[in-house]
């Protein structure tokens, strides 16, 4: 919170000083005092607020704050400190009216906007929230937090590389910044660099021995390097605790089912739930942790009950039709055929791994990673990055997609050579190079034009157990469908549709492969799946559990096993809560 400015008479220049000395207590009865005398002093009501807020007395200051604004609505403080303080508290809804009215007073103050940027985060209101992190750093470029926290929005985005030079940029700014380091070691962590994470989660601890999330996260890095008595080790000291922190607890839940703990994780997740001040991501992340312990202890109401508490904590807003709209302009576009630009002989080394998420994308992407032959890209997001950048990079009257017809060869020339430079370069010369971001199956008719000799390989699994599992998954803002079953269910029907559009337009190569078939008859299936992509059979395929790569999304553990039947006709049970969704999508 920031104190407000005041020439105020000679008590509040003293409650000024004791607050900006730290002696809260004092400052406190300081700002109560002149009160009393009048009730009516906003000045002194906002700061008794912000003193509150930093003494975590939260329900006082929103109290406070609110007496403030009544009293005087023209002031600044007041109405950006509120924010805040309702920021903290788990209501970011409100905090955005009033951080928004804080800037209507005040356009130009950049930690309104890097606030404002936060409770947009929270909403789920992803471009909402960049701007206001852009627009804070342009009004003050040598701003950390701001810096910061648009590294972390990247993050959610999974724009990795952008999220890493902003947390280097913080930090530049910042040596000393614990936050920026933590942050920094969860993004060298998600691809795959453990050793110079261990390195910036031990550099944020060094700055803060209290910095109890990269404890959590060393215990993370020893357990995505299969290292469980190592990672059970540095936690369970804070496990045994009597107030265990939520990190500490959600990464013990990821560990200790690998060590025949799992009782002791969900005890641990209880205790950290029943806390105060848990922040709603906090809360959401063990609620889904506690669903999947109790899912793998076979107690499935218990399970559903956490996922359905989780889910309904979301505040991601979908709208069907703004979907709907996006997939029907994508058809009238394409409709068009011969007459769209289009490249020849280009792409041959692609294969485009595609489905909705937990469908079996990862498993197929490592089963083909798995031949000496082919690189494993992972999830890139070149092709929805080129597809969104179209607008403003060509001078052309309208957006994607209704802009290709007015594209001339050699600019989608310069859109392949620009992805294809980024790909190959990662791939080491391979003959054939997966690209597996599940949502390209929403521009498969931007890749045709593209990489007219690229392979499609298109992964189906039984539409409810796909649902159910994102249903049981902590999705990012990129999935904001993912929190309701009706949703889940509309989403799921306008991809399928326009699957099949595709394959009646398009004469790129498709390939279904069906998660089940993979399942019951794996070599007879991935000998298919190697033939369509021009590749001889190799029996590295039937191990890829041995293969050595880093595996980013959720599936890294399944990916890192034999193929296992546990999630063939997983919904069974579930049937008694999830009806309305088997009859929407059957």
């Amino acid at each position: 919170m920031n104190p407000a400015n005041d020439h105020a008479p000679h008590k509040f220049s003293q409650g000024m000083a004791l607050f900006r000395s730290g002696k809260l207590a004092e400052a406190y009865r300081v700002f109560a005092g002149l009160i009393r005398e009048n009730p009516r002093n906003d000045n002194a009501l906002s700061m008794l607020g912000v003193v509150c807020g930093s003494l975590g007395r939260l329900s006082e200051a929103e109290t406070a704050l609110r007496q403030a604004v009544a009293v005087q609505p023209a002031n600044f403080a007041a109405w950006d400190n509120l924010g805040t303080a309702l920021l903290m508290r788990g209501n970011p809804g409100e905090a955005v009216t009033c951080l928004e009215r804080a800037l209507q007073i005040n356009a130009k103050s950049p930690t309104t906007l890097n606030n404002l940027g936060n409770a947009y985060r929270q909403l789920g209101r992803a471009a909402d929230a960049e701007n206001c992190y852009r627009k804070a750093i342009s009004l003050n470029s040598r701003y950390p937090e701001a810096c910061n926290n648009l590294g972390n929005l990247c993050k959610d985005l999974c724009r990795l590389d952008e999220a890493e030079r902003l947390y280097r940029k913080a930090l530049k700014l910042n040596g000393s910044y614990v936050d920026a380091w933590f942050n920094l070691g969860s993004v060298q962590m998600g691809s795959g660099r453990h050793e110079q994470a261990l390195q910036s989660f031990r550099k944020a601890l060094d700055l803060n021995p209290e910095c109890v999330p990269a404890v959590a996260a060393i215990a993370s890095v020893h357990e995505k390097q299969r290292r469980y008595a190592e990672s059970a080790a540095v936690l369970e000291p804070y496990i045994d605790r009597a107030l265990v922190a939520p990190a500490i607890a959600l990464a013990y839940a990821e560990v200790a089912p690998r060590l025949d703990k799992r009782d002791k994780a969900i005890q641990a997740l209880g205790t950290a739930l029943n806390q105060q001040n848990i922040s709603p991501i906090e809360r959401q992340e063990m609620m889904f942790a506690l669903g999947k312990l109790y899912d793998g202890a076979g107690k499935f109401d218990e399970a559903f009950s956490w996922f359905r508490s989780a889910n309904e904590l979301r505040q991601s807003p979908y709208d069907p039709a703004i979907h709907r709209r996006q997939f029907d302009s994508l058809k009238a576009v394409f409709r068009q055929g011969s007459a769209l630009p289009r490249l020849t002989g280009t792409g041959g080394e692609m294969i485009f791994v595609i489905g909705m998420p937990r469908s079996g994308t990862s498993l197929v992407e490592q089963i083909l990673a798995s031949h000496p032959e082919v690189f494993g890209a992972g999830e890139l997001d070149g092709i929805s990055k080129l597809a969104s950048g179209m607008a403003g990079r060509f001078s052309t009257n309208n957006g994607y997609p209704e802009c290709m017809p007015e594209l001339a060869p050699q600019q989608l020339q310069l859109l392949a050579r620009e992805y294809l430079h980024t790909v190959e370069k990662m791939a080491s010369g391979k003959k054939r190079i997966t690209d597996k971001m599940p949502h390209n199956f929403i521009h498969l008719g931007l890749v045709a034009c593209l990489f007219p000799e690229a392979r499609v390989v298109h992964c189906l699994r039984d539409p409810v157990d796909t649902c159910l599992s994102i249903y049981f998954h902590n999705f990012n803002a990129n999935h904001p469908y993912a929190s309701r079953m009706e949703s889940l269910a509309d989403y799921y029907r306008d991809y399928l549709a326009l699957m099949e559009y595709w394959k009646s337009v398009l004469d790129i190569p498709i390939i279904d492969i069906q998660y089940e078939a993979m399942v019951e008859q794996q070599e007879l299936t991935s000998r298919c799946l190697l033939e369509f992509c021009g590749l001889e059979w190799n029996e590295a395929c039937l191990e890829f559990h041995k293969t050595d790569r880093v595996v980013k999304t959720p599936s890294y553990n399944q990916v890192n096993q034999p193929v296992y039947r546990g999630s063939v006709q997983r919904w069974k049970n579930y049937e008694k809560f999830v009806g309305p969704l088997v009859s929407a999508l059957r």
